[in-house]
């Protein structure tokens, strides 16, 4: 039988292992891709690092971690009808089980029933990762796979978007990591007044006012509710898109909206958040919705438009490459950067 390389996680607790473990086989709907590129996630590190938010969850050990990714289809089961050996494809995170009430409303995004890919459904920090085929998207020729794998993570920014409205409004970005960055970008092309991004780290503050962010803002060392109040001349924000967990930042994200407004919330919190549901959610009239992943496939459709013409800089959001056996390098620098470092398999 044939092997290969795997990033795996075997146990509770921080860390990870490469292994030697077999090549899975395509059954009649499934789809085997040979990995060119996966990209580290913020939810990846917190499978690594083994954190309360993870260690909840009750997954099952041995698994494969990583679900951002490029590559190429190397077989597909009998049948397999819209994708053929060759392509080039990305994966979508979700695998619905297509016959819940949620996959018949239109929401296989949010199955009852949900497999997640390097969780619950083995992952693509590996030389080969199996997906159905109703998780497999077909990505564009020339596309680099580096920049293929980031369509997924750009998918959640441009979701919380979508839930949003966000044209004509004044939108912040709570949090400047990549998600944050790449939904940035987006934010201005699909029409947002003003976007001011809020983070803690000057270096990527930088990095948003470089993506267009019409005001940053040092969390640590301004007071956000009233920077906000003073450039927006008291009005505050119409939308709020939170992307720490961190519970602080949650609360200063319903302290700077509007009576009205609406704040997504896309962060994975450790823990419970306390909100004064009677101060924001009833006198204020304030909207707070999550999202989970992206709409399948809607938001993937209104994403790669957005790289197709250009409004996204998919290439300036790579920090590095490293080979797969330099995971831990590549963990390390994914710990400090805002933009994604890439596992070559």
């Amino acid at each position: 039988m044939s092997t290969m390389v795997a990033l795996r996680k075997s146990q509770a607790g921080p860390g990870a292992e490469l292994q030697q473990i077999p090549i899975p086989l395509p059954g009649p709907h499934d789809i085997l891709i040979r990995v060119k590129a996966a990209a580290i996630c913020g939810s990846d590190r917190q499978v690594y690092a083994w954190r309360p938010s993870v260690a909840q969850l009750g997954l099952k050990f041995p698994f494969t971690m990583g679900h951002e990714f490029a590559g190429v289809v190397e077989a597909k089961g009998e049948h397999v009808s819209h994708i053929q050996v060759g392509d080039h494809v990305a994966g979508e995170t979700h695998v619905p089980c297509g016959h819940c009430y949620q996959c018949n409303t239109g929401n296989a995004h949010v199955c009852e029933k949900m497999g997640i890919v390097g969780r619950s459904v083995n992952g693509c920090f590996a030389e080969y990762v199996l997906l159905p085929e109703q998780s497999v998207w077909k990505l564009p020729g020339n596309l680099p796979f580096e920049q293929g794998a980031l369509l997924e993570p750009l998918g959640v920014g441009v979701h919380s978007l979508e839930v949003a409205d966000v044209s004509g409004k004044i939108v912040v970005l709570m949090g400047v990591g990549a998600i944050g960055l790449l939904t940035l970008q987006a934010a201005k092309a699909l029409g947002a007044l003003e976007a001011i991004a809020i983070g803690r780290t000057p270096e990527k503050l930088e990095l948003a006012r470089s993506f267009g962010a019409d005001l940053v803002i040092n969390a640590r060392e301004e007071n956000v509710t009233e920077r906000v109040r003073q450039y927006t001349m008291g009005h505050m924000a119409d939308v709020v898109i939170e992307f720490t967990g961190d519970p602080v930042a949650f609360g200063q994200s319903l302290e700077i909206l509007r009576i009205g407004g609406r704040l997504v919330a896309v962060g994975n919190a450790d823990a419970p958040i306390p909100v004064d549901v009677l101060k924001h959610v009833i006198h204020r009239e304030i909207t707070i919705t999550g999202i989970h992943g992206r709409r399948m496939y809607g938001t993937w459709i209104n994403a790669q438009n957005l790289v197709r013409t250009g409004r996204i800089n998919l290439k300036e959001m790579i920090a590095g490459s490293f080979e797969l056996k330099d995971y831990e390098k590549a963990f390390a620098l994914a710990g400090k950067e805002a933009r994604k470092v890439i596992l070559l398999p």
